[in-house]
């Protein structure tokens, strides 16, 4: 699991980010020690794939990928 700290308006922010079992989401724990308060961020990943069809069926044209 990735993990760093930092300070944010001289709060100590601790972040873990770690990719979900099935490798389908980026899941990000943000720790404001100084308040304890928590949140979580969840990212959905996409193989490029998913994204050409995605974008197809939405009317566009994908001219180049790499």
């Amino acid at each position: 699991m990735a993990r760093d700290e930092s300070i944010v308006e001289g709060k100590k922010v601790e972040q873990r980010r770690e990719i979900t079992s099935d490798g389908r989401f980026v899941v990000k724990h943000i720790d404001i020690k100084a308040k304890g308060r928590e949140f979580i961020e969840r990212v959905r990943l996409f193989s490029k794939d998913e994204l050409a069809s995605m974008i197809e069926r939405a009317g566009f044209q994908i001219e180049k990928a790499s």
